[in-house]
């Protein structure tokens, strides 16, 4: 499985497994996906300096594979190299 950072790209791709308020900008959006079946999702709100968790998704027949903690490692790399302070969860 891979992670993939969703873009312009490739959001029709993986825009069905996204309810449709979440996909907008400011939001940064990774999708854990093995041969293009996505398995998994985290969005993540752009909130200035932090970065909110807004929703995560991991397909019933693979949870306990580990792919939410993959997501949420993803969420945290990506927060440290654009240097943000926190990632909350935004609920």
């Amino acid at each position: 499985m891979k992670i993939i950072q969703i873009q312009k790209h490739n959001l029709p791709q993986y825009s069905t497994i996204i309810p449709d308020s979440l996909l907008r900008y400011p939001n940064e959006i990774f999708v854990c996906a093995q041969d293009d079946i996505p398995y998994g999702a985290i969005v993540l709100e752009n909130l200035n300096k932090h970065l909110g968790i807004t929703w995560l998704w991991v397909a019933p027949e693979k949870k306990g594979q580990k792919i939410g903690s993959a997501l949420l490692a993803k969420a945290y790399k990506f927060a440290k190299e654009n240097q943000y302070t926190a990632i909350t969860i935004a609920y």
